[in-house]
């Protein structure tokens, strides 16, 4: 009896799988070195690709400024402390 109380209680509670399912959004982000005159293509863009500063991030629809902004603290680490309020 106990077994199938717990499997009952395991199958009403949402599982971290389904807690992120959803629509969402993909978005590329780039960690530019400088504020360019035009967006980087060719050359520019594989070195930053190959340096790690280009990134595919998936935010779900609902998500809130502070999951966004850690989602992008969690991909680019070097980001650390910085401010994104601007």
């Amino acid at each position: 009896m106990a077994e199938s109380s717990s499997a009952s209680e395991r199958s009403r509670s949402p599982s971290p799988a389904r807690a992120v399912t959803g629509p969402k959004s993909s978005r590329t982000f780039v960690w530019l070195r400088e504020l360019p005159k035009a967006i980087p293509r060719g050359k520019p863009w594989d070195q930053l690709n190959r340096d790690g500063r280009v990134k595919e991030i998936e935010f779900g629809k609902k998500f809130t400024e502070r999951q966004m902004r850690d989602l992008v603290r969690q991909n680019f680490t070097e980001l650390g402390e910085a401010d994104f309020r601007r």
